[in-house]
């Protein structure tokens, strides 16, 4: 009886698989004319498009174009200079610079710097353009948007009354009926398993990421190996919200959703809608990839349910819309998500910590640390020689020459002295304020085997042992394991994983509950990003063997 007293009803205002007939127009420049006729286009609801055709009924076109085979020749083909009437066919076909649609209460356009792909038979064109705009006719003022999520699995737990009547929910039940005694405890149940979603804020104002209706299915065929919508994130659009602007769309949201899940997740459109749901608009394209392997999740959303709150502390945080931020996260979730080799996993974590640490400044070039006065000897030390060289290339051959003035460019990177990789590493983390930055710094563990005769290497700083991994990766192309210990260099992957997890909730301000990918000792934890505390630390935790 309580059961059915929060009975799901499925909302089906949202679209997974937009449709669009009308009157085309596309318009071209090589040889500048233009072409019309039905148009139809049609998207799968991953976001690709399925057919985008026109079926000519006129053309017009600056060079003449005659025959049976007009179009063809005219989309397709390029005018041969100097030579009227003749056409060439070649690499470059007649350049597109726009398409645009209008049908019953919409009009869609190509929306792209570049030019459209176009081709055409003898009756039809067909184009690929990789963005494009529907508006409608709807006079609405834009205030949600909405974005369809692709292979986006969590257990959906908690709820959020205030939103019961969201427009833009995806499925709603009775509103929660409070009671006393034991059928509080059904009323709550029943009433979570049809409301369960994500909530959060943006832009000031609630938002939230809801399942859709059939969500058991649908994650089911996720977990098969297809890439279907789950469920549809909603938010506020800005204040000075430009459908046209290329970065309005908070994007990097969808990448932190696949770290808090541990699969990458896409979105194939966006949707923006008026205060009470009216639909005013929907872009077109594909933003972040849809994967079907399970990785490493920083949040257990059934357990600790802070995902809703890593979203909230990242749209006001100063990261939000930096480039090298973004960069940052994407390199982080493919070493997360994307499998591999122990290189390839390596190589992305060590290029997330240099893509954070040219967005922080850290690479920049710095004084030799030497004291003043030795600084200025070893400068002018490096003059001299430079200077020497220069003389010596003045009488050398001119492939010596060339030789000598690139040794002379090394040279100058050493008063240049940008900082090693291992320091900016360090860096990094004294930046963000990490608790066991210091700790770190000091931290020696066993990073290579032993020497031949059985003698024992000497541990390796935290920081040399990343830049040895790092050199042997981007200058070798693999980490040679008769050399270096295996074992520790599982562990290190799994430590530094957690160490840039935890930059990136500390630049986001994220405080929430999260699972270390490091795990504590071995065994899964659930931890805030200042659990790293000194005191807590030693190589077993880390599982390094020494």
């Amino acid at each position: 009886m309580i059961r059915q007293c929060y009975e799901v009803q499925p909302r089906d205002w949202l679209a997974l698989e937009p449709a669009y007939t009308g009157e085309g127009v596309a318009r071209f420049t090589t040889n500048p004319g233009m072409i019309s006729g039905p148009t139809t286009v049609r998207y799968g609801e991953t976001g690709s498009l399925a057919e985008f055709s026109m079926a000519v009924d006129r053309f017009e076109a600056e060079t003449a174009v005659d025959g049976s085979d007009s179009l063809f020749v005219f989309v397709n083909a390029l005018p041969v200079p100097d030579s009227p009437g003749s056409f060439s066919f070649g690499p470059d076909s007649n350049e597109c610079t726009a398409v645009e649609l209008s049908g019953e209460g919409f009009t869609l356009t190509t929306d792209q710097r570049s030019s459209v792909i176009a081709s055409a038979s003898d009756s039809t064109a067909f184009f690929r353009p990789y963005r494009t705009i529907a508006r409608f006719a709807e006079t609405a003022a834009p205030h949600y948007w909405v974005a369809p999520l692709l292979n986006f699995v969590v257990d959906f737990t908690r709820v959020a009354p205030s939103i019961q009547e969201h427009p833009l929910r995806t499925r709603v039940t009775a509103p929660y009926v409070g009671t006393e005694g034991a059928r509080r405890v059904y009323h709550e149940i029943f009433y979570r398993e049809g409301n369960a979603l994500i909530p959060f804020l943006c832009e000031g104002e609630p938002a939230f990421i809801e399942p859709l209706a059939d969500y058991p299915e649908r994650r089911a065929r996720v977990e098969s190996g297809e890439s279907v919508v789950t469920a549809a994130a909603v938010g506020r659009v800005p204040a000075d919200f430009d459908l046209g602007a290329p970065d309005w769309f908070p994007a990097d949201l969808v990448t932190l959703l696949g770290l808090s899940s541990g699969r990458t997740v896409a979105v194939p459109f966006v949707e923006i809608r008026g205060k009470a749901g009216e639909l005013v608009a929907r872009m077109h394209v594909r933003i972040g990839d849809a994967g079907q392997s399970r990785g490493t999740a920083l949040i257990d959303e059934q357990f600790n349910g802070t995902t809703g709150a890593l979203l909230t502390s990242f749209l006001v945080s100063n990261v939000r819309d930096q480039v090298w931020f973004r960069v940052m996260l994407k390199h982080l979730l493919r070493a997360f998500t994307g499998g591999g080799t122990v290189e390839d996993r390596l190589s992305h974590l060590f290029r997330a910590v240099e893509g954070a640490c040219a967005g922080l400044g850290l690479n920049r070039a710095r004084p030799l640390e030497v004291e003043a006065s030795v600084r200025k000897e070893v400068e002018s030390g490096i003059t001299e020689v430079i200077d020497k060289l220069s003389e010596i290339g003045g009488r050398s051959t001119d492939p010596d020459r060339a030789r000598i003035a690139q040794l002379q460019n090394r040279l100058r990177t050493v008063t240049a002295n940008r900082p090693s990789f291992s320091i900016q590493l360090l860096a990094l983390l004294e930046k963000v304020g990490l608790p066991d930055a210091g700790w770190l710094a000091d931290f020696k563990f066993r990073a290579k085997n032993e020497r031949p005769g059985g003698q024992a290497r000497k541990p390796t700083r935290w920081a040399s042992a990343a830049s040895d991994y790092r050199n042997r990766i981007f200058h070798s192309a693999f980490i040679d394991f008769e050399t270096f210990d295996v074992d520790n260099a599982f562990a290190f992957i799994g430590h530094v994983s957690d160490v840039l997890a935890r930059v990136v909730f500390h630049l986001t301000g994220f405080v929430g509950e999260y699972k270390p990918p490091c795990g504590y000792a071995g065994a899964l934890t659930y931890e805030r990003p200042s659990w790293a505390q000194p005191e807590r630390l030693s190589a077993e935790v880390f599982r390094y063997t020494n």
